[in-house]
């Protein structure tokens, strides 16, 4: 069965870590058709609004999306939402006790609700915690979609210089061939990209290596035929 997904590049590093990572699905054999749409500043730049109805509709359609890193600002929105949330289960919590605890025990956390530079914050402790941001991938699980994407930004600064680390959104698109009952094929991907980070050869630059993120993803792929699924 050939699913079908949403899927935006995104900006800065983002199309370039998405190729990456299709590339790697593409070798494990993922059956999955991408159906490409624009957000963000790539959006913007087309004439488009920053979140295109045509994006949110392919979205609705499809139910699966997985997403390059966005530049894009936040509505003051949310900040209603999280204050109603906050009233009704009546929680609260200082971002710095927070950001302590995390330290401490971030086995006592089931879900953390944050506005977004707190989350932002916290998100970036919590990756510091399991080896950086290039190895934070995210969900956003609703009642009737999932979007799938990396933790970190869209690093303007690198974009176009083949050297981003395509770890977190390659994670991402594991959790997505989870929830689309591709188990198997997720842990395949997981066990090369681990074997590949603990060999420390064809690595990016954060990792200590000199590896670009084609170079890197490519590897990924070379291991795919002697790795097989953990049982």
């Amino acid at each position: 069965m050939t699913h079908t997904v949403t899927l935006i590049p995104g900006d800065g590093i983002g199309p370039a870590i998405t190729e990456a990572t299709l590339s790697v699905l593409a070798a494990a054999g993922a059956p999955i058709d991408w159906e490409r749409r624009e957000a963000g500043l790539t959006a913007a730049e087309h004439g488009n609004d920053l979140l295109p109805q045509e994006t949110l509709d392919s979205i609705e359609r499809n139910r699966f999306c997985l997403k390059g890193p966005l530049t894009t600002p936040i509505g003051a929105g949310f900040r209603s939402i999280n204050v109603a949330l906050r009233k009704h289960f009546d929680l609260y919590a200082n971002v710095d006790a927070t950001a302590m605890q995390l330290v401490l025990d971030p086995y006592q956390f089931d879900v953390i609700f944050t506005e977004n530079m707190f989350g932002d914050i916290l998100s970036d402790l919590a990756a510091g915690l399991v080896g950086g941001l290039g190895f934070a991938p995210g969900v956003n699980i609703g009642k009737d979609v999932a979007l799938f994407e990396a933790v970190h930004g869209s690093a303007p600064d690198i974009a176009g210089r083949n050297v981003a680390n395509p770890t977190a959104l390659l994670l991402a698109a594991c959790m997505l061939l989870e929830h689309l009952g591709l188990a198997e094929t997720a842990a395949r991907v997981r066990a090369s990209l681990r074997a590949l980070v603990e060999e420390g050869h064809a690595v990016t630059r954060d990792l200590g290596g000199t590896a670009g993120t084609s170079e890197f993803a490519d590897a990924v792929s070379r291991r795919l035929e002697n790795v097989d699924a953990p049982v």
